[in-house]
């Protein structure tokens, strides 16, 4: 008669599996599969874990697990002892005391109480009369007339970044730039950023302010401009960095032809 492990390899075989079919199929590892079929079963854990491999291997193969358990034990040279299910603790049949009745009937009489006192607090307060209302336009205090400023000097030429913003005056700033070539432009309109980034051949930027105007141009020769409609004046050669500060007051300095 043909032992388990021979059974299983017979099965596996006239099923035209491999171990690795079967391993994928059980998740059991191949030199586990390879020692059931040797019958050499040394190295694995017994008990519920043989019984598990030898029942999924023989799924796997088309046999009946729990028939080929069967054979496996009355096969085994040493009785299986198998560990028995682990019954549910039986309740026990707990009278309510006297003491724990009492505790249960206060419970409730505190509660009914509360719940007394609450509802007749919100009636109290439905009865309230409703708050005032004041009338507190006359109470707004007219704020102080701001001190007029000096008009900020005119700077005819290219100042730093950095210079302090100016009164806003009655005309805006429009400036629209055009990149001739690659060009990167760092604009900030009013302490806004409005463009950090290069820009490539053809592209353009519009923008306006009321105060400043502050520009970082990467390549002084790759970029023309307008302000308010004028041709505003080369900013410098190839490569060369160039930093704007503009105002409304000094916008002109930066047209093309002014002196």
């Amino acid at each position: 008669m043909p032992t388990v492990g021979e059974r299983l390899r017979e099965a596996r075989e006239q099923a035209h599996l491999t171990l690795r079919d079967v391993s994928d199929h059980t998740k059991i590892s191949r030199w586990i599969l390879a020692d059931i079929e040797r019958d050499d079963l040394s190295r694995i854990p017994g008990g519920i874990f043989t019984r598990g491999y030898l029942t999924s291997f023989a799924r796997a193969v088309g046999l009946d697990g729990d028939a080929l358990w069967a054979h496996y034990r009355a096969e085994a040279s040493t009785p299986i002892v198998e560990p028995e299910p682990v019954a549910a603790p039986a309740t026990t049949d707990r009278r309510a005391s006297p003491w724990m009745v009492v505790g249960i009937a206060a419970a409730v009489l505190v509660a009914a109480v509360v719940w007394r006192n609450s509802a007749r607090v919100s009636a109290d307060a439905a009865r309230l009369p409703a708050p005032e209302v004041r009338d507190l336009v006359n109470d707004v205090v007219p704020a102080a007339e701001t001190a007029p400023h000096a008009a900020p000097e005119a700077i005819p030429a290219v100042i730093s970044a950095a210079a302090a913003p100016v009164a806003p005056a009655s005309m805006p700033l429009v400036l629209n730039f055009h990149a001739t070539g690659d060009v990167w432009l760092d604009v900030t309109a009013d302490g806004e950023r409005r463009a950090y980034r290069l820009f490539t051949a053809g592209e353009n930027l519009s923008l306006d302010a009321r105060k400043q105007i502050a520009v970082r141009v990467g390549d002084a020769s790759a970029v023309t401009y307008t302000i308010n409609g004028a041709a505003g004046r080369a900013l410098g050669g190839p490569g060369v960095v160039r930093d704007l500060v503009i105002t409304p007051d000094d916008y002109t300095a930066f047209v093309d032809g002014a002196r």
